[in-house]
């Protein structure tokens, strides 16, 4: 039975992911060369939930599971607002985008968790912070980031209205994100 790595994430819109990636190429421009490994533009989104094995057999389930718990989920706004080294950033493993939302995000993630559970999987135990992954650190850098001079510029409101399912499927060039489920959330 084939394992897939999958997650439920907000699929950024296409105008927002261009203006988060002139944020990107300022970032690069004042960091050094080779320090971040950068996120691919159309790779830019929220995680929800993130699951590093699922059955293929039992996907269905899965969706159908989520499906029940989003039933009654309102669509609502978020906006991308400041940048951040996470966790920490005295410990910075990651550069993200952090949403003034987390409430509703978290109460979204939560649901879905719901669903991941009923399905006889785990969740994540640590509390959820929400946020769009603009890079990654390797450890012999973690030091050496700041995030202090970058201005960011105003990123349009994003109206999130539904979530997605993704298969992470690894390649040479890190990940591709392929959707297998849109769940539409109420107006």
């Amino acid at each position: 039975m084939p394992i897939i790595r999958a997650f439920f994430a907000i699929d950024l819109p296409e105008n927002v992911q261009e203006t988060i990636y002139h944020v990107m190429g300022d970032l690069q421009k004042k960091l050094p060369a080779n320090l971040v490994k950068w996120t691919r533009p159309q790779h830019l989104h929220i995680t929800l939930q993130f699951m590093p094995e699922v059955e293929w057999d039992e996907i269905q389930a899965l969706i159908g599971n989520v499906r029940v718990e989003l039933a009654q989920a309102k669509s609502f706004v978020i906006e991308l607002d400041s940048l951040a080294l996470f966790p920490t950033p005295n410990q910075p493993h990651l550069i993200a985008l952090q949403s003034k939302s987390q409430e509703q995000l978290a109460n979204l993630a939560s649901l879905i968790g719901k669903g991941i559970v009923a399905t006889n999987y785990p969740i994540e135990s640590r509390s959820f912070r929400s946020h769009v992954t603009l890079g990654r650190l390797p450890r012999e850098h973690l030091k050496s980031v700041t995030l202090e001079e970058t201005t960011l510029p105003a990123i349009e409101k994003i109206k999130v209205n539904e979530v997605v399912f993704f298969q992470s499927e690894p390649s040479h060039e890190g990940s591709d994100y392929i959707p297998l489920m849109h769940v539409k959330l109420q107006p």
